[in-house]
């Protein structure tokens, strides 16, 4: 079954530290701790199969050049679930499972887009900030070793 790696956006990034900086790929963009722990598990997993969740984008592969903003999911300027669906229809419906590291907010987004018919599952799901990070540290210990 050919999985897909989900991780979302976070709100700390790179043009926080370097305001002039133009654009970036994605899998750079993001600065926080716990987005960098995600990476690192999914690069680790699936290096060739995994995405982040934007607020303002949708789905992006860690390639795609991207510009500094600030939207959260729940912001009314996020990203439509009719959006979405568009996205995965046309680029990654391929997949058919989905892995997600997201928070619930993020996962509800998804899960509206895709659909209930696609397995999706989240190994963090429930988890506080704290457990998310153990778990992702435990799982991507031995890939940097």
């Amino acid at each position: 079954m050919r999985s897909l790696i989900v991780i979302s956006c976070g709100k700390a990034k790179v043009w926080d530290r370097d305001p002039d900086r133009r654009s970036v790929p994605a899998r750079d963009a993001y600065t926080g701790s716990l987005f960098r722990l995600c990476r690192r598990y999914a690069e680790s997993q699936a290096p060739e199969a995994w995405v982040i969740l934007s607020a303002k984008y949708g789905l992006l592969r860690p390639n795609e050049l991207i510009d500094d903003y600030d939207v959260t999911i729940t912001d009314p300027d996020a990203i439509s679930v009719d959006t979405l669906r568009k996205q995965w229809r046309k680029r990654f419906r391929k997949f058919e499972r989905i892995i997600s590291l997201c928070s619930r907010a993020y996962d509800r987004r998804l899960q509206a887009a895709v659909g209930s018919d696609l397995p999706f599952e989240n190994p963090l799901a429930g988890q506080d900030l704290f457990k998310r990070m153990k778990w992702l540290r435990a799982k991507t210990v031995d890939a940097h070793c």
